[in-house]
């Protein structure tokens, strides 16, 4: 039996999801009943068990299927400019990021960044707080679908860069660099067709 507080967020987070994927270029929020996490948790589980230093191609989901229950599963689809460094370690651009999102039931009274946030795509997303599949990113208890959709486009756009507890050590020295940084944000753009400037990730600051 699902709670009726935990439902009444959950069917919020759906009608909030539909609005902004209505209101907005860069962004498709849209539900996922498929397993992203435990695909990812037997993808993790791969690489260690065969050892490979270079990460394969991210598996493929399995087609949501619709359920009575309010989602608590999505796939965030941000079609922003942001960086991806390649097989043979250069950088180069990106423009489209997919992350999957598990809004548990005791969500409201706990989040953590590893249980709800999974990269899907791309494999090699450039960012001093990714490291494939995980997203380092400060959530509160309860935080929305759509205030993750606007922590996120400001992650990969780097409209936010954390440096000093990041994930990914080559991509915070290139952060680091002037050259690059004065490219940051590399996409300006707002998220919400005209809106203002994105809601800045929490904790991001550089």
């Amino acid at each position: 039996m699902i709670d009726r507080i935990y439902a009444d967020f959950l069917d919020q987070q759906h009608r909030e999801a539909a609005e902004l994927t209505a209101q907005s270029d860069l962004v498709k929020i849209e539900p996922d009943h498929s397993s992203a996490f435990d695909l990812r948790d037997a993808f993790i589980q791969g690489l260690l068990t065969r050892g490979r230093r270079t990460a394969p191609r991210a598996p493929q989901l399995a087609t949501p299927t619709a359920g009575d229950a309010p989602p608590s599963r999505y796939k965030i689809h941000l079609f922003c400019n942001g960086l991806v460094q390649m097989r043979d370690g250069t950088v180069a651009p990106a423009n489209r990021f997919v992350v999957g999102v598990s809004l548990p039931p005791d969500y409201l009274r706990c989040a953590e960044a590893p249980r709800t946030l999974s990269l899907l795509e791309p494999v090699g997303a450039f960012h001093p707080n990714v490291a494939f599949p995980f997203i380092c990113l400060d959530l509160a208890p309860g935080t929305g679908i759509v205030a993750i959709a606007y922590a996120l486009f400001a992650l990969f756009s780097y409209q936010k860069v954390q440096l000093n507890h990041g994930l990914n050590p080559v991509a915070a020295a290139y952060a680091r660099q002037e050259k690059h940084r004065k490219r940051f944000p590399i996409d300006r753009r707002p998220l919400k067709r005209g809106g203002g400037p994105a809601i800045p990730a929490e904790g991001g600051g550089r």
